[in-house]
């Protein structure tokens, strides 16, 4: 498949964007804390997973592919960012049970920006 770089960059935006605009402000406005807790818990990990699986899939069709060290660096970028922040998932649900804002505060502040640093890569390829 030609533009399968296309496909798996479109996936990571697409699933960023979703669970941004739709997913989050619903689970919010319309889930009681305890219930909107036990489902990011659950939401989080698999959203990371699916960023790094997609971002590992990415990465090896631009190897084999010799789409150009531009889109190895965005795909190696999304795959380490994204496992960066499926690994601190587990500490920021410590800092919650702990209720350390604080480390709740830059974990997850952490984790937004690395979700946001993805997204606005994964705009690259489309423009490449």
């Amino acid at each position: 498949m030609n533009n399968a770089y296309l496909i798996f960059s479109g996936l990571i935006l697409g699933v960023i964007l979703y669970q941004t605009v739709f997913v989050a402000p619903t689970v919010f406005k319309t889930v009681d804390n305890v219930n909107t807790s036990r489902f990011l818990r659950k939401i989080f990990p698999r959203f990371f997973m699916f960023i790094l699986i997609t971002g590992i899939l990415a990465l090896i069709d631009s190897i084999f592919n010799s789409r150009g060290s531009l889109l190895h660096v965005v795909y190696s970028v999304t795959t380490f960012f994204s496992l960066f922040a499926f690994l601190i998932i587990p500490m920021t649900n410590k800092a919650t049970d702990d209720n350390d804002k604080k480390k709740f505060k830059i974990l997850h502040s952490l984790s937004v920006v690395l979700t946001v640093i993805i997204l606005i890569i994964n705009f690259i390829p489309f423009f490449n």
